[in-house]
């Protein structure tokens, strides 16, 4: 049980706190003073007009759909055409999307490069093979469908 959100366990241990400040003669005049002052705030014309803000404040969606005219059978039908109108928008909604990941995976799937700043990949490009800290390779290697050429004594023929 809670009273103004103050549990038993909090109320113990506040009326601990009062004992051990205020000793046990004192304690009792000190409730008496809140009591008399709390009276005093309750009875009070201030105190009710908060308490009608309040209720006011609590009841104004009712008092707005009273003043409005939706109350009961609108209300009702109005929900219904809101719910009919929500389901095609969200079938809608759903074709869409599926429809843009397609579109998203096609994009991505044929140009991987242009998103990635990388530069587009070269055929019969031989960047990577045979390279040391990133240096082009000095010669290509032959290909499997080529055959290579024979050599040629190039120092015997000159002498």
């Amino acid at each position: 049980m809670e009273i103004l959100g103050i549990g038993p366990l909090e109320l113990l241990f506040f009326l601990l706190i009062a004992l051990v400040l205020f000793g046990p003669n004192d304690m009792v005049k000190a409730g008496r003073t809140i009591g008399r002052f709390l009276r005093r705030v309750v009875t009070s014309e201030e105190w009710r007009a908060f308490n009608e803000g309040l209720r006011q404040l609590r009841y104004l969606p009712n008092t707005l759909m009273r003043e409005a005219g939706l109350e009961g059978e609108e209300l009702e039908n109005l929900r219904q055409t809101v719910k009919a109108i929500e389901s095609p928008l969200a079938a809608s909604k759903e074709l869409l999307l599926d429809s843009r990941r397609q579109l998203d995976g096609l994009s991505q799937a044929k140009a991987p490069s242009r998103l990635t700043g990388a530069p587009p990949p070269v055929a019969n490009s031989a960047a990577g093979y045979g390279t040391w800290a990133g240096q082009a390779p000095k010669a290509t290697p032959p290909s499997p469908d080529t055959q290579p050429e024979p050599e040629t004594p190039a120092d015997d023929e000159a002498a």
